[in-house]
């Protein structure tokens, strides 16, 4: 997972992501409800799938936990949330209600990065 902040706005890159007849491997999307560098919130995400696998949306809540595998300085943000729907060949296997969970790291700069030898699972 990468993210880039353009205009104020979070947008976001998730690759390597399975199976590939759900997602075509990869997907981006922007993240609304929050403001880059935020440790603590809810959000709205929009995932549009690649090679038109269509799209997944979700409310996910973050929030500071243990520093696990992220850099010192870094903050660890562990990720809780629900799909609450979306659309195309992915809504078909990334169905609404689906839990959310993953954590990232964030840096004191506000770019956040997926924890090293971890995943986000929809």
């Amino acid at each position: 997972m990468s993210e880039k902040t353009v205009n104020n706005k979070v947008i976001f890159t998730v690759a390597s992501c399975t199976p590939l007849s759900a997602t075509g491997g990869s997907g981006s999307g922007p993240v609304s409800g929050t403001k880059p560098g935020q440790t603590k919130g809810s959000v709205n995400v929009k995932v549009t799938w690649a090679k038109k696998h269509g799209t997944t949306l979700a409310n996910v809540k973050f929030a500071p936990t243990t520093p696990g595998k992220c850099k010192v300085g870094s903050t660890r943000l562990k990720i809780t949330g629900k799909v609450t729907g979306g659309s195309g060949a992915a809504i078909k296997t990334i169905k609404k209600g689906q839990a959310v969970t993953g954590s990232v790291c964030l840096t004191k700069s506000g770019t956040a990065s997926l924890e090293p030898g971890t995943v986000v699972k929809f």
